[in-house]
């Protein structure tokens, strides 16, 4: 099964697999990915899937145990009521000194807007792109400008760190009153950009946890996903390829 298939691949580079629930009921979630000529993805996300039915198990009271430092989750994952009410309980138990970074990635029916207050409510850290950014606007009917837009969420959410990306247009970064950005690296060879913005997310986790310099993680958040630009689909071959992103 494709169950099978992704918990094989994930032992194989050595990634625990420990706390990942097998459900026997519903089929593996399932993205159907068309891409433009540019190599830019609309996706079809197919409905009724496993990680719809998330369960609250010992497996992951004994985490919330355990001192972990960062819970990373999205919007997709609570679209239906039972996910919905599983995230939302694993991040109101918690401890207090476990931060949440939510990455919005907001998709076409799969999203209300309870479901987004109630994660902004539990947020640290916020990734969003451009186009979710005026989703979001819309949603909360604000008229100004975006970077008014982006203080108000901030101060209303105690949010410490929010990230935005602007595709070919680079990345912005807004902590502590301060504002960062960094410019586009042009790409001489893009493939496809499936996966780019988790491996921006995944770099952003790893530098919000050890402190880097705003700067540094726009930097290195972007050059890894430039590299995931560079490949076809979101996952490398070889794990080699993580390697030479901690090399960053």
């Amino acid at each position: 099964t494709d169950g099978d298939e992704i918990i094989k691949r994930l032992k194989q580079y050595e990634f625990s697999v420990e706390y990942i629930q097998l459900d026997e009921r519903h089929c593996t979630g399932k993205v159907m990915v068309d891409l433009d000529r540019k190599g830019i993805p609309s996706f079809n996300i197919l409905p009724d899937v496993a990680y719809d039915y998330i369960e609250f198990n010992p497996a992951i009271e004994s985490l919330l145990d355990e001192n972990t430092r960062l819970i990373y989750f999205g919007t997709l994952a609570q679209r239906s009521e039972y996910g919905f009410k599983t995230i939302q309980r694993i991040l109101s138990q918690r401890d207090s000194s476990t931060k949440c970074l939510y990455d919005v990635n907001l998709r076409p029916g799969c999203f209300t807007g309870p479901v987004v207050t109630a994660s902004l409510n539990q947020s640290d850290v916020v990734k969003l792109n451009d186009e979710e950014l005026q989703v979001l606007k819309r949603m909360f009917a604000f008229e100004k400008s975006d970077s008014a837009f982006i203080k108000h969420l901030m101060a209303k959410y105690v949010i410490e760190m929010l990230s935005l990306t602007k595709g070919k247009n680079g990345s912005e970064l807004f902590a502590a009153d301060q504002h960062y950005r960094i410019e586009p690296n042009p790409l001489d060879h893009v493939v496809d950009t499936v996966g780019a913005g988790d491996a921006y997310t995944a770099i952003l986790s790893i530098g919000y946890l050890s402190n880097w310099p705003p700067n540094r993680i726009l930097k290195q958040a972007t050059e890894f996903a430039n590299s995931i630009c560079k490949i076809k689909g979101a996952i490398p071959d070889e794990p080699n390829f993580y390697m030479d992103a901690a090399a960053l």
